[in-house]
C-alpha cells in the first residue's frame, strides 16, 4: 500500500468509519516509526560530523594556532576558535534543524499511539451501544391496553 503522509490527518480519527482507521493505524504508524529512526540516525551521523570536525579543526588549530588568529594555544582559546569556525556553525545549524525533524516526527508518534488507545475507546463505546437508537426498557413499555384504560378513565372525569 503506497500511502503518502499527512501528519495532521492520519492522527485525525473518522468516528463513522471506525473499521478503516483501524486497518490504516498500523501502517500509518509503522511509517512515523521508520521515519522517526532515520531522522534519528540522520542526527546520530550529525553530531559524529561534529566530533569528527572539532578534533580535526583541534589538531590544525595546535599545529598553525596563527591560521586562526591566536596568540596562545589555551584550552578557552582553542575551544572558542572551534566553535566560532564556519564548518561547525554549520553543522551545529544542521543538527538543530535535524533535532527538531526528530521531535516532530516523536511528537506524531506519540499522537498515534494516542489514536490507538482512542480507537480502542471508541470500538468499545460502538460495542456498548452508545451510537445506536435510543430503545426503551421493558419497565418503561406501557400496553396499548393500559395506555387506552387511562385515558378512558381520564375522559370519564372530565365528563
Amino acid at each position: 500500500m503506497d500511502y503518502q503522509l499527512n501528519p495532521h490527518d492520519d492522527i485525525k480519527i473518522d468516528e463513522y468509519n471506525l473499521q478503516r482507521e483501524w486497518v490504516r493505524q498500523s501502517t500509518i504508524f509503522a511509517k512515523y516509526s521508520e521515519m522517526l529512526a532515520g531522522a534519528k540516525a540522520e542526527l546520530d551521523s550529525i553530531e559524529n560530523q561534529i566530533d569528527i570536525e572539532r578534533a580535526e579543526l583541534y589538531i590544525e588549530i595546535l599545529q598553525n594556532p596563527n591560521n586562526f588568529g591566536l596568540s596562545k594555544t589555551t584550552e578557552g582559546a582553542i575551544a572558542a576558535a572551534i566553535t566560532k569556525h564556519p564548518k561547525i556553525e554549520a553543522l551545529i545549524k544542521a543538527r538543530n534543524r535535524a533535532r527538531h525533524k526528530v521531535d516532530c516526527i516523536s511528537a506524531y508518534v506519540k499522537a498515534l499511539n494516542q489514536k490507538c488507545s482512542a480507537l480502542e475507546n471508541l470500538v468499545r463505546l460502538f460495542l456498548a451501544g452508545f451510537y445506536s437508537e435510543p430503545k426503551a426498557n421493558a419497565k418503561d413499555k406501557i400496553s396499548d391496553a393500559v395506555k387506552n384504560e387511562i385515558r378512558r378513565r381520564g375522559q370519564r372525569k372530565q365528563l
